[in-house]
């Protein structure tokens, strides 16, 4: 995970969990049209605090999924890991588009990045998977709960898969202007 120039930042995790999530991998059990799939789906769809691809196949993560994330300063522009994870049934989607979108607590886009790929038919059953590790910039001007969102269109009327992200001012960083060390405390009456 990249960090901003001139400032730090750290994310923090719910249920944090280590592990490799699989790419390209047939499902263990027979999946039919019966079981609803009849358009590409999100299965996973959540920012991690690390994330990396390996060379045989599926990422590493840690800190999934990243619940918050804590920055020095605001305005702040970072860099989030994104794990998305889709399927759709064979036959269908060979060449998707999708749009990963975040939008700030007051309901402004903030970052829109567009991604897309060459999708294979699975010969080793009725669905195909695909999982995506995607680094999305977002600009944050203020602490609040940030909306990552996964789009089909990029201005569609309703998302895929939506997911909460607070940021916050890391409360351990003296605030701008001025440290800790600068505050005046009146006590009252006279000091003995």
């Amino acid at each position: 995970m990249r960090h901003p120039v001139g400032s730090d930042w750290v994310g923090r995790a719910g249920n944090t969990a280590s592990g490799t999530v699989g790419q390209d991998r047939a499902p263990e059990t027979s999946i039919s049209g019966e079981m609803g799939i009849t358009t590409m789906r999100a299965v996973t769809f959540a920012p991690a605090l690390s994330a990396v691809e390996e060379d045989s196949g599926g990422f590493t993560l840690r800190g999934f999924p990243m619940t918050s994330a804590f920055v020095d300063i605001f305005p702040v522009d970072i860099t989030v890991n994104v794990v998305v994870t889709v399927c759709t049934l064979n036959g269908d989607e060979y060449d998707p588009v999708r749009y990963l979108v975040a939008i700030a607590p007051n309901g402004e886009r903030v970052s829109e990045m567009q991604f897309g790929w060459h999708w294979d038919d699975s010969p080793n059953g009725l669905v195909k998977f695909r999982a995506f590790l995607q680094e999305l910039p977002i600009h944050a001007d203020a602490e609040g709960t940030y909306t990552l969102a996964l789009y089909s269109e990029l201005h569609a009327p309703e998302p895929m898969a939506v997911f909460p992200l607070a940021i916050y001012r890391n409360p351990t960083i003296p605030p701008p202007g001025g440290g800790f060390a600068d505050m005046t405390v009146t006590l009252p009456g006279p000091v003995q």
